[in-house]
Formats: C-alpha cells, sequence, structure tokens
C-alpha cells in the first residue's frame, strides 16, 4: 500500500483488501472514517502491524482471518484491548465478558504508574496477582566496585547458610542484605 494509496478516500467506510498478499499495513492514517477493514488471505505475521491500526478512530470491525497473526493465541486480546471501539473481530462479536478479561490481563501486564521504590536500584515492582516466594539471593559488587574484608556468617537452621558482606564503595549497604536474611527466614519460618 502506498503512501498516497488513501489520500483523497477520507469519506471511505468500508475497504476490502483481501487476497493482496499484504505484509505490512501502512498507510491507514487518512481513513478515518473507515468503520469496517477485511484483510483475510494476506500474509500478515506480527502483531506489530495490527498495532499500525490505532490510526482508525472509528473501525468496528476488522477481519485478519487466513493471515499468519490470526493463528497466534493472543491476537483476539491484544486486538480487543488495545483497540477499544471494535465490536467485530475475524466475524466473531466481542463480547463484554471478552474485553473485561483482555482489560484485567493487560492492566496487570503493565508497570505500576508510580512505581515503588524497590530494595534494589533500578528494579521497578509490578503488579502481581499471585504472591511470589524469594528461593535464593545472591548479592555481587556493582561493577568497578569491591568487596571488603569483612565478612560474616551465620547459621539460619536447616544447614542454609546466608553471607553479608560490606561494600568499601558504593555497593550495597548491609541493611539491605539483612532485609533478604529477614525475608528468608520468615519464608523459611512459614515453611515449618
Amino acid at each position: 500500500i502506498g503512501e498516497y494509496s488513501f489520500i483523497a478516500q477520507s469519506c471511505l467506510v468500508e475497504l476490502h483488501l483481501e487476497e493482496n498478499r499484504l505484509k505490512e499495513l501502512n498507510n491507514f492514517v487518512c481513513l478515518e472514517s473507515l468503520q469496517r477493514l477485511y484483510l483475510g488471505q494476506n500474509r500478515v505475521q506480527d502483531m506489530v502491524e495490527m498495532e499500525k491500526l490505532e490510526c482508525l478512530p472509528n473501525l468496528i470491525e476488522l477481519s485478519v482471518i487466513n493471515n499468519a497473526v490470526s493463528r497466534r493465541l493472543m491476537h483476539r486480546p491484544v486486538l480487543v484491548f488495545r483497540q477499544p471501539n471494535l465490536l467485530v473481530i475475524d466475524g466473531i462479536p466481542v463480547t463484554d465478558e471478552e474485553r473485561h478479561r483482555a482489560e484485567l490481563y493487560f492492566i496487570d501486564q503493565q508497570p505500576v504508574a508510580n512505581p515503588v521504590e524497590s530494595a534494589l536500584p533500578g528494579i521497578q515492582q509490578y503488579k502481581t496477582q499471585t504472591p511470589i516466594k524469594v528461593t535464593s539471593v545472591q548479592l555481587g559488587p556493582a561493577p568497578g566496585n569491591h568487596w571488603g574484608p569483612a565478612n560474616l556468617q551465620e547459621d539460619y537452621g536447616g544447614g542454609r547458610r546466608a553471607r553479608i558482606r560490606t561494600q568499601v564503595d558504593n555497593g550495597l549497604p548491609n541493611n539491605m542484605a539483612q532485609q533478604f536474611i529477614n525475608i528468608a527466614n520468615s519464608q523459611q519460618q512459614q515453611q515449618q
């Protein structure tokens, strides 16, 4: 599809582009009134191409049947979430339940808007539905830093040992290492 293919078609409401060997979905931006787009039996493979259709604010029906992208497991939920105006995808109506599930799934996949400061710099916390269990933590020096001479070893029952090392330069302070040990201890106590 060329850059000027749809330049004078801003009032177009329905477009059939089946069986055209299309791989890319570029230059649809001027089709502001488009409501129905049929792209069946082309060669669209990537969800990135589907994202290019987000420039169509009035699109309510989309068909990508018999394209490689339609065989992907998540193509329908992605379309439902990214293009909330869609009412029909591949000839099947979008239900309220399907829309709700897609929203829940993709909202949980996104980072928290204002990430809480994590115990480790540069790591953001994400929303999760299930709690995670920390089974082991290895702390190492930051690049360019080295460990100091102080090594402290304590036995924490069950044969597990944890090492707390102090870092001389700009590394992790002892209180952060101690926080990890406290977490590991509380998890071990919960198991017993």
